[in-house]
């Protein structure tokens, strides 16, 4: 029994902490596919790197989801009521533009980040 299943027979979410894991597999899986939710990191040396330090969360829980959209814009449900502790974490155009040019060649930026780091 692995943790995803054991978490599940309890009723616990999965969060998959996916840094440094795009385009990574496991048993024919691609990691942020296996849990409830996926956390992927943008800082600049990662392997999906920016100009700046970001992130993407993907869910198909619709409470994470509903969560995460509250919690990125100050809490707000409203333009002004505030349900629950957030902050202002969107990226900036400029960081939005490389990452739309940069994912559309994932394995290709995989390769490039393994092979940069091939000599650790």
């Amino acid at each position: 029994m692995d943790v995803t299943m054991l978490c599940r027979m309890r009723g616990v979410s999965v969060i998959e902490d996916c840094a440094q894991a795009i385009g990574t597999t496991i048993n024919g899986l691609q990691v942020g596919t296996l849990g409830d939710a996926a956390a992927f990191s943008l800082h600049p040396l990662k392997t999906l790197g920016n100009f700046g330090d970001g992130g993407v969360l993907i869910t198909i829980n619709p409470k994470i989801a509903e969560y995460a959209k509250l919690a990125r814009n100050h809490g707000l449900q409203t333009r002004n009521e505030s349900v629950l502790f957030g902050m202002n974490s969107r990226l900036d155009t400029l960081q939005a533009v490389v990452l739309n040019i940069k994912t559309q060649l994932p394995r290709s930026v995989v390769a490039t980040s393994q092979r940069n780091f091939s000599f650790l």
